[in-house]
């Protein structure tokens, strides 16, 4: 009984030795596997390098974005006060659609853009447009009225002119449906079937990152610089 026992005793200290042998590798793999997994994030997300022009995106001209948007927020109210109010509210698809008494028949369309690196110009100008659309027109049904899309872009209201054969017509008032993206310029006479008649409109608007208008975007060139 007393070998037996000596045995016995013997047996548990190598038992011990060889948990805690076994035990200490894991340890080390499990440390070594949570390194790898920071270190790979760290790495991929350094050489992805849409993380990169989405981050640099958000950084370029950040303020005169704002201060665009927050011109023609300022300008759409101060059109809404100043303005008639506009009957029609719903978005059908007989108010969406432009009426057909008045066919174009060409647009001559100039755009100035103010973009960075380039000319110098006003710090306010910068990532925003200027420009000026002639429209010539050909009345299919007697109307005072011409309507246009418009989306975004800021009236210059002492630009707007219309002229048929040569005389200029008065506009005696413009009215903007930001529910409909169009805008009503209303005439003093009345124009008739077969006439002519050509509108011109100055507006000025901003250079914004979405994807409609004019917006602007990023790459990267073959040495992998953000343009």
């Amino acid at each position: 009984m007393g070998h037996l026992s000596g045995e016995h005793n013997e047996q548990h200290p190598k038992q011990k030795r060889s948990c805690t042998s076994t035990s200490m590798p894991i340890y080390f793999v499990a440390i070594l596997i949570i390194i790898l997994v920071f270190c790979s994030s760290g790495i991929i997300t350094q050489l992805n390098p849409f993380t990169n022009i989405a981050n640099k995106r958000a950084e370029i001209s950040t303020s005169s974005r704002l201060s665009g948007i927050e011109v023609l927020e300022n300008f759409r109210q101060d059109s809404k006060e100043s303005s008639p109010a506009v009957a029609a509210t719903s978005t059908s698809s007989e108010n969406i659609r432009l009426p057909t008494n008045l066919k174009p028949l060409s647009y001559n369309l100039v755009i100035k853009l103010y973009l960075p690196h380039y000319v110098k110009f006003p710090a306010s100008k910068n990532l925003t447009t200027e420009g000026e659309v002639i429209i010539e027109m050909v009345v299919i049904q007697a109307t005072n009225r011409i309507v246009l899309n418009m989306n975004s872009i800021i009236l210059l209201f002492d630009g707007c002119e219309a002229h048929s054969n040569r005389v200029r017509l008065t506009i005696t008032s413009i009215s903007i449906e930001d529910h409909l993206d169009r805008v009503t310029f209303v005439l003093a006479e009345t124009l008739h079937t077969g006439q002519q008649v050509s509108l011109k409109v100055k507006y000025s608007g901003f250079i914004n990152d979405g994807m409609d208008g004019i917006y602007q975007d990023l790459y990267n060139d073959s040495q992998g610089n953000i343009k």
